[in-house]
């Protein structure tokens, strides 16, 4: 991150450590990098982060080093704040030059890493990318909340329309009433593909819910599921 740079970083969408914090504030203010476990490059206002802010010093040069244990996060966004205790957005310009040094198997190492999808608003299925998108998407994290009073199963499908007679390209997990999931698909992440007997390759993604595991499914209808999926 340089000065110029107050937008939020995303570096990690998954469980990281952060080993080490250093750069140099040029701003005649005192700064202060914040540690936030979001799954995006936003962080609302007054967020608090996860752990205490790091004071950066007007016009000084600054570096921790968090051997040995260092901070571990479920997931990381890095900003840039005004005020120690909550975020506040520097204006532009006004930012670090940060350099963060963070080991993950969930590094976001693209522009192209988007969210889609919340765990607040409630859906019965979530369509995540449409067909006609191609095989440019991976799917690299899902996340499910279920509210539905009853345990539920996940199901994943490269249509955009999936019928309930027809297998799901996998079923990874089985959530709970009133649990939230999270289901990591590796460094390459899931591409979602199928050729269907008519020769039409199918390279979408959409998540339904179904109270069963087996054929014909029952989908889950109505408002009972929060969905979050990230893929780049």
């Amino acid at each position: 991150m340089v000065a110029a740079d107050v937008a939020v970083k995303w570096a990690a969408f998954g469980q990281c450590r952060v080993i080490r914090l250093f750069g140099y504030n040029n701003q005649a203010a005192d700064r202060y990098i914040q540690l936030h476990a979001e799954p995006a490059a936003s962080v609302a206002a007054s967020d608090i982060p996860a752990v205490a802010s790091f004071w950066c010093a007007a016009s000084t040069a600054f570096s921790w080093s968090l051997d040995p244990n260092h901070i571990e996060l479920a997931e990381l966004a890095i900003a840039i704040s005004t005020t120690e205790v909550n975020y506040t957005a520097a204006s532009a310009g006004t930012g670090l030059d940060l350099t963060a040094v963070v080991d993950s198997d969930f590094l976001v190492v693209s522009g192209t890493t988007t969210v889609v999808g919340d765990l607040t608003t409630g859906v019965a299925d979530k369509q995540i990318w449409a067909e006609s998108v191609g095989a440019a998407n991976s799917l690299l994290r899902l996340d499910v909340k279920n509210n539905s009073g009853a345990n539920a199963y996940i199901l994943i499908y490269p249509e955009d329309t999936p019928i309930a007679t027809e297998n799901p390209l996998a079923i990874p997990k089985l959530v709970a009433d009133t649990a939230t999931v999270s289901q990591f698909f590796g460094r390459g992440g899931l591409f979602p593909y199928r050729k269907t007997a008519a020769k039409v390759e199918r390279k979408g993604l959409t998540i339904k819910m179904a109270p069963g595991a087996t054929l014909p499914f029952t989908f889950a209808t109505g408002t009972d599921y929060n969905i979050r999926a990230i893929h780049d």
